[in-house]
């Protein structure tokens, strides 16, 4: 509970400490695109002053314009003053747009662009001073011509004649009201004399109307004189003003630019401060995760030396358990071998009633000892994934049916019914291990006998093709009874270790609750399934599906070892039995002597390996575990001796471990057979006949 607040409050720390450093890294990312865009706006050209410069210009353009125009008479500089204008106008357009947020300025534009107005009123009465000055100049040049008119009494006759090179003279009038251009010749005319008369008088009257207006327009050009001193004055006045409202703008453009360079300086100390604290806590934090790292790689490092100490003593442990239940396996099948083995003789002989009674109880108390010794050495295999499974060609409705009958005389000593049913086709052949599969039912049909006293079971096969391999099918066997059933509660729990549905099962009907959990391993280690309905005192449903490859060879029927077996080859042979227990000696000289079959024994295997020596024998019947030198050992040994004879005696192993490495070191060993305790007289006669066959076919080869 500690380890987890320490845990919980160092991921609350560091995301804390993570939380800051995104809120500081965002804030200082905010300041520099602040700074970044402020920073654009010093250094991008400034369009208020730049207007207010152009504005300037464009006026003093605009006066030039003016001035050049009252000096040359070209119509160009009136163009250009037009063009000043619409400048002026586009300068206010856009000083009013870039001042459109501030209130001040935009009033100072005001006056800016009243003052602007007055100048260019005063521009446009200078041009028209500029026009009446034109006028006066014209009278005077006619007054000027008309001094130098000559008068004459009478108009001659003219004849105009073609001349090629020769000028046309005309009078003031003449020029004034009937002007023609000729540049390069004139034109040949012939007219009639014409007799005009001259009014002295009328040219007189002309010469004072000119005089009159000559003195007027000199009045008034005095006036204009005087209005152009007056004009230049105010100019300067309005100059005066509109410099100081134009300066006074540009200064305050030039306050914002150094408001906003101060701004940039407060804002680049505030983003150093922030940057300045990311920094202290980014240290802090990887600190705070380099001592943490330290702390969990120091904590891993000894989670992990533990964690490799637990798996070792847990090999050590499962080690230990596996070589406890070899050697519990050894100790406890060597006395069952001669329980079976002597039970077996006894019945063999002639039995009172009563005497047969307590035999055949001897016989199954046996029995249900050995099925639990088989149990706990399947589980243990199971569990130390050293179980094997074997893939050869079966039949599997023989092995159903095998299975079935062998239950048949327990279901009939309950009175139960027992029917079996292939509901569809059934493969003939499957590849896998026909011995697991009877296994299995066994179990089932055993369970299912076990907690049914009324009604019966049934059993129901049927098969599925594989959807993705055509190859495969799935042989499916359901085994339903009408027994006492299992609480909804327990269901699950039925596949357990050591678990049955309620603890006073065990005390009324017994067993160790082995059974349908190895039966779930074996069914799920083939790549099967298994599953389980049931409802309470109204019986139980198993289903299990185990996935086979379908055979299309030909099935060699499997033989099961026969009750009885009368030896004939073996008869007269010379046979080694060598034990070091007295009792398994005693079974094998009871079945041998019967049988009229010579042996000698032997303690361990050095006392074979002298016998061997002095004697021939016809087979050899071991025991694998043997004081002083192992009966694996002996073998050895014995294959090595120089006499082909001796070194190629069949030897039969007698054991009571079932491991599969203990039946690989014995064929790598040398032996010719083995055959594990407890065993049936039949199958060890027929082994000894069979191994001894295979010797003399071979000797005579």
């Amino acid at each position: 509970m500690k380890q987890r607040r320490i845990e919980i409050l160092i991921l609350l720390v560091t995301g804390l400490l993570i939380a800051a450093v995104a809120i500081i890294g965002s804030v200082t990312f905010g300041n520099l695109k602040i700074i970044e865009k402020q920073s654009e706006k010093i250094y991008e050209p400034n369009q208020t002053i730049m207007n207010l410069k152009l504005l300037l210009a464009e006026l003093r353009n605009s006066e030039n314009c003016v001035r050049s125009y009252g000096l040359y008479r070209n119509e160009e500089y009136l163009q250009s003053y037009q063009i000043c204008l619409s400048e002026i106008d586009r300068c206010f357009d856009s000083l009013y747009y870039y001042q459109k947020e501030d209130a001040e300025a935009q009033a100072m534009l005001d006056s800016t662009e009243r003052l602007v107005e007055q100048k260019i009123v005063l521009l446009n009465k200078q041009l028209s001073l500029r026009n009446e000055d034109k006028v006066v100049n014209e009278v005077n040049r006619i007054k000027l011509k008309l001094d130098k008119f000559t008068l004459h009494d009478t108009v001659r006759r003219t004849v105009v004649n073609k001349e090629a090179d020769g000028k046309k003279k005309h009078g003031f009038f003449g020029r004034l009201f009937h002007r023609k251009n000729s540049k390069d010749k004139e034109v040949s005319k012939k007219a009639d004399n014409t007799h005009v008369a001259v009014n002295r008088s009328s040219i007189d009257n002309v010469r004072s109307e000119v005089l009159r207006v000559k003195h007027r327009q000199s009045k008034m050009l005095a006036e204009m004189n005087l209005q152009g001193l007056e004009f230049v004055k105010a100019d300067k006045v309005i100059w005066a003003k509109l410099t100081d409202i134009l300066s006074e703008l540009e200064n305050r453009q030039t306050l914002v630019l150094h408001s906003i360079a101060l701004k940039n300086i407060q804002q680049t100390e505030k983003t150093h401060r922030l940057t300045l604290l990311s920094g202290v806590s980014i240290l802090v934090m990887l600190c705070f995760l380099a001592f943490f790292s330290i702390y969990y790689f120091y904590r891993g490092h000894r989670h992990r030396v533990q964690l490799n100490n637990a798996v070792n003593e847990s090999r050590m442990l499962a080690q230990a358990r596996e070589t406890f239940l070899a050697t519990m396996s050894h100790e406890m099948r060597t006395p069952l071998n001669a329980i079976i083995g002597f039970t077996e003789q006894l019945g063999a002989t002639e039995l009172n009633p009563e005497q047969k009674k307590e035999l055949e109880i001897i016989n199954s108390a046996s029995k249900h000892l050995l099925s639990l010794v088989n149990d706990v050495l399947d589980l243990s295999k199971i569990e130390a994934e050293k179980v094997t499974f074997e893939k050869i060609a079966f039949n599997p409705k023989e092995q159903i049916k095998e299975a079935v009958e062998f239950f048949k005389p327990k279901i009939s000593d309950k009175h139960l019914n027992t029917s079996l049913a292939f509901e569809n086709e059934i493969p003939e052949s499957f590849i896998g291990d026909p011995l697991r599969l009877k296994q299995v039912i066994l179990n089932l049909l055993s369970n299912s006998v076990k907690f049914t006293s009324v009604g019966g079971v049934k059993v129901v096969v049927t098969s599925k093709p594989a959807i993705k391999d055509h190859d495969v099918c799935y042989l499916e066997v359901t085994v339903e009874d009408s027994g006492i059933g299992i609480a909804p509660e327990m269901v699950d729990k039925i596949f357990d270790n050591f678990v049955q549905a309620d603890s006073s099962i065990n005390r009324k009907f017994g067993g160790t609750g082995l059974g349908l959990s190895i039966t779930k391993k074996i069914v799920e280690l083939q790549g099967g399934s298994i599953k389980v309905e049931s409802e309470l005192n109204r019986g139980t449903k198993i289903s299990f599906s185990i996935p086979y490859k379908i055979n299309l060879e030909k099935v060699t029927p499997l033989t099961e070892a026969q009750e009885t077996f009368i030896p004939t080859t073996a008869i007269g042979k010379k046979v080694l039995i060598a034990d070091d227990e007295v009792f398994n000696r005693v079974l094998l000289t009871t079945i041998l002597k019967k049988w009229k079959i010579n042996y000698q024994e032997a303690e361990n295997g050095k006392q074979v390996l002298e016998m061997v020596n002095q004697s021939t024998f016809d087979v050899i019947l071991m025991d694998i575990r043997m004081p002083e030198i192992s009966g694996i050992e002996a073998s050895r040994h014995i294959r090595q001796l120089s006499d082909k004879r001796k070194s190629t005696t069949p030897i039969i192993a007698l054991t009571a471990a079932v491991s599969d490495e203990k039946r690989k070191q014995c064929l790598e060993a040398g032996m010719n057979g083995l055959l594990t305790k407890p065993y049936k007289e039949a199958k060890l006669l027929e082994l000894i006949e069979q191994t001894i066959d295979k010797n003399t076919a071979h000797e005579k080869v």
